[in-house]
């Protein structure tokens, strides 16, 4: 994800060197409990977790079972520029002191879950997640990896039930933090943890004081999943501050990871040499899941383009159709447009593979009414049911204090997966956005669990906090027999065009759950639509308890019979109750019922004010609509609407509001109506 500002470490995570000899000591597993549920249950016949579709979808997984082994010593790729550019140096035996035999002090823990180190409840900053599912001994285990935080280039996680996850340890001592025996182990003398972590110099900036052991203790918490030197064509970004220790020098966004060819895959956007916000795309590798991940030899920027001011961004690996193909967003240039991009991989270098070229997937929505404005980013795609579809995130992440992130996801259809172009669908086709207190969701990924159902991790901050706290989530998708999809951070989406940030999702879902609407058989609820006279009909007929009726006598509307009417019973009902008396009939006769006609904004507030039984209501006071008053057909039933709060009117943007008496009653105003009818007269 790219940001309008720089990332800032949480002041109470870069403290590493108030791990003095005091205080509690803790536990060597980190967890980190996310907001995934699993698909709830659902009377209706709604669709079902978007289940395998074996011969399209990506890897899900990959290589064998993944096994520990120690870490080699490896050397820079690159030369790191001269001092005071250059990389802290290695640590010397004179800047290691002298074991301790003192084995009953213990650390002062940072408890507040902003730091990735063993033994606290993580609940920081873990933008831009990617998870990888992996069979290993005892079932599936799944990888997080994300943006740098908590000043780890390439934090991961794992979990076994996407729920609860620990922080990856390279440590065969996980109970030293207890101790912190040296005399009885020496995490410097661990060949479990990488050289690059063991044989580094954390304490630069600040010396050590008698008996204090900065490279004891950041070589047992230091978990970073990327253990190579700053290549020479990346940026030195250097860390500041009681707590940086000059570790990570060089900055690390969005990471993606694949299994083939015998070793992990992680491709990750690196802050380059050049402009100030230029990014490429570097590759490193490893043969455990979790790390330790290395540079490859040689120029490991493997997508660094020159047409690109700001370069390139968010890549993401998938297997489509057997081969393994890229995923990217180019940044900003002077004249070109944002865009996400696709190439294939040539499986034995993990480079673009030569002789092929770059698919250009999705450009950013620039029209007026797009909510793609600022960004397109973060591409991640699945086939799911037959359909290759395309996730993405887009819009302005950060928000005016007191208002919701415009920053959401969305998605388009790819015929032909990442090797042509793909398509928005009609409509809004935002699936995540901002709601209550989840607001910027986006910066996410799509993967296949275990169970063969389909899922999304994604990140979102809490509105009134850090909006660089973006905390990891995990979310449904859900695909209906027509190709529609919906992602779901927990219950169930009950239509597939009603997203849970819709405006009125709440207001169409209570009329679902009361029987009223089913929707149709695609599995939409066309919330956008007009309603029509039949359809309001039925939907008042049920609102009242579907009651026993029988229509008797003679048929009161001359285009209402029971051969032609789907709800001839219901419009029967309506004429019975006095809500409806049909409109005169220019050819004389019979009155008009209209049953395919769209129902006007003020007919509706008709057939409130006569359901409700209030009679000869008085409006007082000032109008408070610009567009309604005494002359109006209408007026008493649309003030009465006004007045019990049925109906606030459309805003003008200048503290005054309109009806719009004449227009049509869209469904989903529709169900806004009922359901704030139901909450006074109901």
């Amino acid at each position: 994800m790219k940001l309008t500002r720089p990332l800032t470490a949480t002041a109470g995570a870069l403290t590493v060197l108030a791990l003095l000899i005091s205080g509690s000591g803790f536990q060597a597993t980190a967890a980190f409990a996310t907001e995934a549920e699993g698909p709830t249950s659902s009377a209706d016949p709604e669709p079902t977790p978007a289940p395998s579709d074996k011969p399209e979808a990506p890897e899900v997984t990959p290589g064998p079972t993944a096994t520990p082994s120690p870490s080699p010593t490896a050397a820079p790729e690159e030369t790191p520029p001269p001092t005071p550019s250059a990389d802290p140096e290695p640590l010397t035996a004179s800047a290691t002191a002298a074991p301790i035999t003192q084995c009953n002090s213990k650390f002062m823990s940072i408890r507040d879950g902003g730091w990735l180190f063993p033994g606290i409840a993580y609940k920081g900053n873990f933008a831009d997640p990617f998870v990888l599912p992996v069979k290993e001994a005892g079932g599936t285990v799944y990888y997080a990896f994300a943006t740098n935080t908590s000043q780890r280039n390439l934090p991961v996680m794992k979990s076994t039930d996407l729920k609860t996850w620990s922080v990856i340890s390279y440590t065969s001592n996980s109970g030293w933090a207890e101790s912190r025996c040296l005399s009885d182990y020496d995490p410097l003398d661990d060949t479990a943890i990488p050289a690059e972590i063991r044989q580094y110099n954390y304490n630069v900036q600040w010396k050590p004081e008698t008996n204090y052991f900065p490279n004891q203790v950041e070589a047992w918490l230091n978990v970073d999943g990327l253990v190579s030197a700053r290549p020479s064509w990346a940026a030195w970004v250097p860390q500041a501050g009681p707590g940086a220790l000059g570790w990570r020098t060089q900055e690390t966004w969005a990471p993606g990871v694949a299994y083939f060819n015998g070793k992990y895959h992680a491709y990750m956007s690196v802050r380059a040499n050049g402009t100030s916000d230029r990014f490429c795309i570097g590759l490193a590798t490893s043969t455990n899941p979790g790390g330790p991940y290395r540079y490859i030899s040689g120029n490991s920027a493997v997508v660094c383009p020159t047409d690109y001011l700001n370069g390139v961004i968010d890549p993401e690996p998938v297997n489509y159709g057997g081969k393994w193909y890229l995923l990217w967003k180019s940044e900003y240039s002077p004249g070109k447009a944002q865009g996400l991009h696709a190439q294939e991989i040539d499986v034995t270098t993990g480079r673009l593979k030569a002789g092929t070229k770059k698919v250009d997937l999705l450009y950013r929505d620039t029209s007026a009414t797009t909510w793609e404005h600022h960004a397109i980013e973060n591409p991640s795609m699945a086939t799911i049911g037959g359909t290759t579809y395309l996730f993405y995130a887009g819009g302005e992440f950060w928000a005016k204090p007191g208002t919701n992130s415009n920053y959401a996801t969305g998605y388009a259809v790819c015929p032909k997966g990442p090797t042509a172009p793909c398509k928005r669908p009609s409509g809004d086709n935002r699936l995540l956005g901002s709601l209550g207190s989840v607001q910027g969701p986006g910066g996410g990924s799509a993967f296949q669990a275990a169970d063969g159902t389909w899922k999304f991790a994604y990140h979102a901050y809490t509105q009134g906090g850090d909006p660089d706290t973006r905390q990891l989530r995990i979310a449904n998708i859900y695909r209906w027999q027509a190709g529609q999809i919906s992602i779901s951070d927990g219950a169930k989406a009950r239509f597939a065009d009603v997203p849970a940030h819709y405006k009125f999702a709440s207001q169409i879902g209570w009329l679902a759950n009361k029987g009223i609407t089913t929707g149709n058989k695609d599995g939409n609820f066309l919330p956008q639509t007009s309603t029509t006279r039949s359809d309001m009909a039925a939907f008042l007929y049920r609102y009242a308890g579907s009651p026993a009726y029988t229509p008797k006598g003679a048929e009161p509307f001359a285009d209402v019979s029971k051969k032609n009417n789907k709800f001839y019973k219901e419009i029967r009902w309506m004429h019975a109750m006095g809500l409806s008396t049909g409109s005169r009939n220019p050819n004389g006769g019979k009155a008009l019922y209209k049953p395919g006609d769209a129902i006007s904004r003020e007919a509706m507030a008709a057939f409130l004010y006569r359901l409700s039984r209030t009679k000869n209501y008085t409006p007082k006071g000032k109008e408070p609509l610009l567009d309604v008053n005494r002359q109006s057909k209408f007026y008493r039933e649309i003030r009465w609407m006004y007045d019990n709060k049925i109906t606030t009117g459309y805003s003008q943007g200048n503290g005054t509001y309109v009806f719009d008496e004449k227009g049509n009653t869209n469904r989903d105003a529709f169900a806004a109506f009922l359901q704030r009818y139901d909450s006074k007269f109901g």
